[in-house]
């Protein structure tokens, strides 16, 4: 197992050590964040342009629309902006429009014809948040019926886009831009409660809070941080605290959310039907029974595992593979699961996987690496990756596909697993344990985010181990007094550790166990590799490689 390590050594400042090497600059000011960090809204070029066109909306009883993006950033954006208007501006005619499949913003597609929905609605202003920015044919094509759009944006603005008005800190200087759309929307929010003096309390920071998280923004940023700390502090929606309770088991550390409550909330806009987005929406915003939203999405949830589970193996019987990439070819139908199933298929063969749809002259889909590879493909000309660097969307010419696998074969790869440091056993220290502990409001599970949740490197051998069996199989090793568990062990994991002298190499995280009111160090294994020591013995690799994407 190749490992790459932030840090050369583990001393008795790893905090400070740990948080300098994701790339926080001053410790002691991040830590301390708070809301003072946070930038003023009016900071954002043509925000008085935006609550002028609201007052004047308001003043007028205009129709209003909303544009829900197709992820949790959208939701919760859309969320934020018709509460808003509903309870503190007392707007009573809102229309909300969700899009069938999984698009985004006012793109066209052959599913649905957005623009047509919205002129037919006879709204006369259009919000989009969290989308649309560089929808410049869309706007004007609007603004021909009439429909003004202010658009609440936090994506690259590429186009300029003068028919609408841009809320975007991309457009700005000195801005954080690593906020979520959802952050922006809110941005808005707070400027018009200055401007008319309206007192929104503690109201939508959770909203923000989760999305930072399900967006996988930055959060080495002073304001993302300080945002985060006080909305997940401050849970005011029912539907958040519901969601919480049940998928969180009231662990709201990022890490936890990410793998909790994102996958729920996104797997509505990928399993879900136009009426199971339409009612989840209404659930966050307490217009529909928080029960109601909770079975949405466990159905979803669930659907869309079997979904993929179905095609994973269906694509995986006619996959090309090839020395550093595999490629898979899926049919139009499963645009939206395209990045789930290249998921699966990379984690189970460690290498580069694109899942690919044909279209007329292109062919388009979702990339997902175990390494940063995005940045590297562009720089090739051979195809474009937009999104983050080891899950994005992919789209290149049909008569380019062979020469990007070329490239890809010429290519030396050295997959090397990034953890925080490099740990013996006798350095898994109570102490160590509890920092790790009492700083879960700082651990991401995605690389996006910079801040991950501490991982460590660490070799034993098998002298000292206990299995249990219940409903899964878990195996305690106990090393040098302290105590490094594998849950869910396989079968050939137990046959192997029983039968041979092994070395194993694991990638773990430390937490504290609290057993009988006394507390302990413990390291859990995320994934290892068995390697036999006895004579004539080959290498046994049981790589549980996995990331949430």
């Amino acid at each position: 197992m190749e490992v790459q390590a932030l840090l050369p050594e583990i001393t008795d400042n790893f905090l400070e050590d740990y948080l300098i090497s994701c790339g926080v600059n001053d410790v002691d000011t991040y830590l301390s964040a708070d809301l003072n960090y946070v930038d003023d809204p009016f900071q954002y070029i043509d925000m008085d342009k935006a609550v002028l066109r609201l007052q004047n909306a308001i003043k007028k009883k205009e129709k209003i629309g909303i544009l829900i993006d197709s992820d949790a950033d959208g939701l919760l954006s859309s969320a934020i902006l018709y509460s808003f208007l509903k309870k503190y501006l007392n707007v009573k005619d809102i229309v909300i429009y969700n899009h069938i499949g999984k698009q985004h913003g006012l793109v066209q597609n052959e599913q649905e014809n957005i623009i047509s929905q919205i002129v037919q609605s006879d709204i006369s202003l259009l919000f989009c948040p969290d989308s649309a920015s560089n929808d410049v044919e869309q706007v004007n094509l609007l603004k021909e019926y009439g429909v003004d759009v202010i658009i609440l944006d936090h994506h690259e603005v590429e186009k300029i886009n003068s028919n609408a008005i841009v809320i975007n800190h991309h457009r700005s200087k000195n801005l954080n831009t690593a906020l979520s759309g959802c952050g922006v929307t809110f941005k808005f929010v707070q400027a018009y409660s200055q401007k008319m003096d309206i007192d929104i309390k503690n109201q939508y920071y959770d909203m923000v809070a989760i999305s930072l998280v399900t967006d996988m923004c930055n959060m080495t940023s002073l304001e993302n941080h300080a945002l985060f700390k006080y909305g997940i502090n401050n849970i005011t929606n029912p539907m958040i605290k519901a969601m919480i309770e049940k998928y969180s088991f009231r662990d709201i550390s990022p890490y936890n959310i990410a793998w909790s409550i994102s996958p729920k909330i996104n797997s509505v806009f990928r399993a879900g039907t136009l009426e199971d987005k339409n009612n989840f929406f209404y659930c966050f915003v307490e217009e529909r029974p928080i029960f109601q939203g909770l079975d949405i999405c466990e159905f979803c949830h669930k659907n869309q595992r079997k979904i993929v589970n179905t095609l994973t193996k269906e694509l995986n019987s006619n996959l090309e593979k090839y020395d550093n990439v595999i490629i898979g070819f899926a049919f139009n139908e499963e645009t939206v699961y395209n990045g789930l199933i290249a998921n699966k298929i990379a984690g189970t063969n460690h290498k580069t996987t694109l899942v690919i749809r044909e279209t007329q002259d292109k062919y388009m889909g979702s990339l997902r690496s175990p390494i940063d590879i995005a940045n590297k493909i562009n720089d090739t000309g051979l195809a474009l990756c937009q999104g983050h660097l080891q899950a994005c969307g992919i789209e290149l010419e049909k008569n380019k596909l062979n020469d990007l696998v070329e490239w890809f074969n010429h290519q030396t790869f050295s997959i090397k697993k990034n953890v925080s440091a490099i740990i013996e056993a006798k350095q898994i220290t109570q102490s160590l344990c509890q920092i790790i502990e009492n700083n879960k409001d700082l651990w991401n599970s995605s690389e996006a985010a910079k801040i991950t949740k501490p991982k460590f490197y660490i070799t034993f051998s098998n002298d000292s181990y206990n299995i249990y069996t219940n409903r899964t199989t878990t195996i305690k090793f106990n090393v040098n007094g302290t105590n490094i568990i594998k849950f869910r062990a396989k079968k050939e994991d137990v046959e192997l550790i029983e039968k041979e002298d092994c070395k194993i190499e694991a990638i773990i995280t430390l937490s504290i166990n609290e057993w009988n009111g006394n507390k302990y160090p413990q390291a859990i294994i995320e994934e290892w590799e068995i390697v036999p020591t006895t004579k004539n013995s080959t290498l046994y690799d049981n790589n549980n490689w996995a990331c949430n994407w």
